[in-house]
């Protein structure tokens, strides 16, 4: 940053963004300017800017002295960044920043206390909102980039993969950073980065806000409709203006499909790595890796590629020690009493063949599996002969595998074991459902950190039915609840209740979020709500939410008369339990 190449003048800064001269001599304790005082928070002192005091920014950002240091604590160097502008989004933003960076705990995130966001008073009714956050020490990748110069194809692949494995960490929290591009990745003295500046973080799904850095943001994040491949777009984007030197913005487009134009400026570079940038770079999300998942595995298979064979490699037969073998083989194919017409006409009909009874065996599957459906209600043990026939016919149809495992947790014809095998092998099949239910399993086992892994990857995938789409959420606000991560339940489980507001369990589960957190009025409605639409088919679990619903009712109406009669106001407190009922 500007201000951080320059020799530091001695002293201390006046935080006020209005005040004509900031520097103070160290030892005042008030500006000579304005008169605001210089201990921050009666804690922090503005050492030096680390970037120029410049009202084109929205953000001023100090390095600190913590004069409040707790000897029991570790003392970590802190920075200090002010929103100068009273905008409400902006200040939003920043305050979403602060709470998101309280939670989250990396080596490499910066680390935010409890206590590392407050608002500092200027003339009424403006305040300054401050984040004191974990100054991490290092150069950014910009900097970085300008003393050293382009980087290697070895380097790319290393910082790729560094920065593919915080985004999966980032995206498993619910969250998306918006903002990748090389100024926000710092190069720590131990080679390893990290990743700074979540002023533009938003949610997952939620992420509706045009913001980002032009040059890095994807199309569709321009428009506020960011996604988990907008992430991978601007770290495509910004490895390409590691490897060119350029910024993203000043290379040339593809008229018709309007990607950047680059290979030509790189030298020594790989095909797999440059078709790999380019699709980390297209303009349509679709045509990204999906989630940072499924970039972490294309970076594994470009490390553990194999070298391609040489032209002295296949050109000589005894190099490879097959020659004997090879021969032996031809000469049985050749002394069969077949022409070569003959062959290829017996190989046209095996395929054929092959493809025509692929094509009569899955309507055969899907027929089976739809009269297990039909007897599931009135005899289980003839439905299970049917999904077992419908997967003898065609193993690789996930339906029946899933019918299977629901059959299988019905009280009727109970076998845990089993439910959980062939769910299973239903998700090996990429059966959304089926993955669901074995995060419910996850959740009825109180592992709810092992059900948000499965369920989130989920709720990237296109074409989703708005019933999974509703069970995904339900479960994800359930585990989330588990967590006590309050705030993220309740969004998720109100997305549940707008895909689908006639469906009881996520009410059910709403209420008891609202009660954990001393919410009694909300958490009645939506117990009210959740025995309006309770129906005769449920779940075990669903069964004793809605046990549960009457019970907070009745209780409630007792409390009531209690009221009238003795005229002191009711205080229902009780707690919900989110466990297996």
């Amino acid at each position: 940053m500007t201000a951080a190449n320059q020799p530091p003048e001695i002293g201390c800064y006046c935080i006020n963004p209005r005040c004509v001269n900031r520097l103070n001599p160290d030892d005042s304790s008030r500006c000579l300017s304005c008169g605001m005082p210089l201990l921050i928070n009666d804690r922090y002192r503005l050492a030096k800017p680390l970037r120029q005091l410049d009202e084109e920014y929205t953000t001023d950002v100090f390095e600190v002295e913590d004069w409040d240091i707790n000897p029991d604590q570790e003392n970590w160097p802190k920075v200090l960044k002010v929103l100068k502008i009273q905008e409400t989004g902006a200040q939003i933003l920043f305050e979403r920043e602060s709470t998101i960076l309280m939670r989250l705990r990396h080596p490499n995130l910066p680390r935010v206390e409890p206590d590392g966001f407050f608002t500092v008073a200027l003339e009424p009714p403006k305040k300054l909102p401050c984040l004191v956050m974990e100054q991490i020490e290092g150069i950014n990748l910009r900097a970085w980039l300008r003393e050293n110069g382009e980087i290697t194809e070895a380097i790319a692949l290393d910082w790729l993969r560094q920065i593919t494995q915080l985004l999966i960490y980032v995206h498993e929290e619910g969250l998306l950073h918006r903002d990748i591009k090389p100024s926000n990745i710092i190069l720590k003295a131990n080679g390893e980065l990290a990743l700074i500046d979540f002023g533009n973080v938003g949610f997952i799904n939620r992420a509706v806000t045009p913001v980002g850095s032009y040059g890095y943001t994807a199309p569709e994040q321009r428009s506020g409709g960011a996604v988990p491949q907008s992430d991978i777009f601007g770290l495509g984007c910004t490895i390409v203006h590691l490897l060119t030197g350029e910024y993203p913005d000043d290379l040339p487009k593809h008229r018709r499909t309007n990607k950047l134009l680059w290979r030509d400026r790189v030298q020594g570079i790989s095909q797999q790595l440059a078709d790999l940038l380019d699709q980390m770079i297209s303009p349509l999300p679709q045509q990204r890796p999906a989630n940072p998942h499924v970039l972490l595995e294309r970076l594994q298979h470009l490390y553990d590629a194999p070298a391609e064979p040489t032209a002295e490699n296949t050109s000589n037969p005894d190099s490879s020690g097959e020659s004997g073998s090879q021969n032996l083989r031809l000469k049985i194919i050749f002394s069969w009493p077949f022409s070569p017409e003959q062959m290829r006409q017996a190989a046209t009909i095996f395929l054929l063949w092959c493809i025509a009874l692929q094509l009569v065996l899955q309507p055969i599957a899907e027929f089976c599996n739809r009269l297990g459906e039909a007897a599931i209600t009135t005899t289980p043990a003839k439905a299970e002969f049917w999904y077992k026939t419908a997967i003898w016919v065609k193993p690789n149809y996930p339906k029946p595998y899933h019918n299977l495992g629901l059959l299988y947790e019905d009280p009727r014809f109970f076998n845990q074991k089993l439910a959980t095998e062939n769910y299973h092998k239903a998700a090996k099949k990429g059966f959304t459902p089926a993955v669901n239910n074995l995060a419910r399993l996850e959740i009825l086992a109180i592992n709810p950190d092992a059900a948000v892994h499965l369920i989130l990857p989920q709720l990237h995938k296109e074409n989703l039915s708005d019933g999974v789409k509703y069970s995904l959420h339900k479960n994800l606000g359930w585990a989330r609840a588990i967590q006590k991560r309050y705030a993220d339940a309740e969004a998720n489980l109100q997305m549940a209740i707008d895909l689908n507001p006639k469906r009881a369990s996520a009410y059910c589960l709403l209420a008891q979020v609202f009660e954990d957190q001393g919410n009694i009025n909300p958490a009645l409605t939506q117990w009210e709500n959740c025995l309006r639409y309770a129906q005769s088919t449920t779940t075990p679990e669903e069964d004793g939410w809605i046990e549960m619903a009457r019970q907070r009712l009745v209780n409630y109406e007792v409390l009531l008369m209690q009221q009238r009669q003795s005229d002191v106001q009711p205080n229902p407190k009780q707690k919900p339990v989110f466990q297996p009922l």
